[in-house]
């Protein structure tokens, strides 16, 4: 099964995110963006890709284990960025989130684990952020989204929530977009 490691968002900014997209263009094919579901955006902490359920019972135990270290914190999601950049062919549209130090930690901890467990460190830094649209191909449409969202008059906010959980899903891809199921949920600790 297809799995990754992620943080769950609230229905507030699944609303907010879900309005500036469409508020922007982000869900026009015609322009070649292909958005997320509202309800499917998370801020993914690690892509585990194919798994057994051998691996996913290793992985919830693991991650239950590190959760427990953890205490909830409130994060912001702000800004509009785009990967590689906005100058040289962006691919994707993101949403920033801070603090970054505590989500780094959080990171650090699950790539530490499950390294522990055979599972290969990432390559890249994390650089926490919410996928919001991916792009296609290119027509004047797109240019044109893509220099408004450039030259936004100020810095768009999308709400604040408290992070106090990792969840491990299994995505299903299907012809309509991929399906998202929560295969475990890991509470931080309160105290």
């Amino acid at each position: 099964m297809r799995t990754f490691i992620a943080i769950p968002l609230n229905a507030e900014i699944h609303q907010n995110l879900a309005v500036f997209c469409r508020e922007h263009g982000l869900n026009s094919r015609d322009h070649g963006f292909r958005s997320v579901k509202p309800e499917n955006i998370h801020l993914t902490l690690k892509f585990l890709g194919e798994i057994d359920q051998s691996q996913a019972k290793k992985i919830s135990l693991a991650l239950a284990e590190l959760s427990s270290q953890f205490r909830p914190f409130s994060a912001r999601l702000k800004g509009i960025g785009a990967f590689p950049n906005w100058k040289n062919h962006p691919r994707v549209i993101w949403v920033g989130a801070e603090p970054l130090e505590p989500l780094k930690t959080i990171f650090q901890g699950i790539d530490q684990a499950l390294a522990r467990l055979g599972i290969a460190s990432d390559r890249k830094p994390f650089s926490p952020h919410l996928t919001l649209a991916r792009i296609s191909f290119v027509n004047p449409g797109t240019e044109q989204a893509i220099r408004q969202l450039q030259n936004l008059p100020h810095e768009p906010e999308f709400g604040e929530l408290t992070v106090d959980r990792i969840n491990l899903y299994r995505s299903v891809l299907l012809p309509g977009g991929p399906v998202y199921s929560i295969l475990s949920n890991h509470p931080f600790s309160a105290q």
